[in-house]
């Protein structure tokens, strides 16, 4: 009985020791795709934070160019009022003699 309690022994031991590297294949492979994930997010995180740059700066120049419209826009009405009475002169009454 002692050959064979002992070589049950060793054979829990080997099953044991066989789990164990199992588990830390198994959480080798976790902590892969925790890193591959965290670096995935960190790369979206980064872009994200250009884009809202982006944005932003979009954002200023729209209203820059929305006020430089503006500006255009009543500076053509003051040069059209302007040259309004230069387009049409005022017509000019002729005394008729009869």
């Amino acid at each position: 009985m002692g050959s064979g309690g002992s070589s049950r022994v060793a054979d829990r031991i080997r099953a044991s020791s066989l789990s164990t590297g199992i588990m830390s294949g198994a959480e080798l492979l976790l902590s892969l795709a925790g890193v591959v994930t965290m670096m995935l997010l960190s790369i979206i995180a980064y872009f994200l934070k250009l884009l809202i740059q982006d944005t932003r700066q979009l954002r200023d120049e729209l209203a820059k160019l929305k006020e430089l419209f503006y500006r255009l826009e009543a500076e053509q009405a003051l040069i059209k009022e302007v040259m309004q009475p230069a387009r049409n002169p005022p017509a000019y009454k002729t005394a008729r003699r009869t």
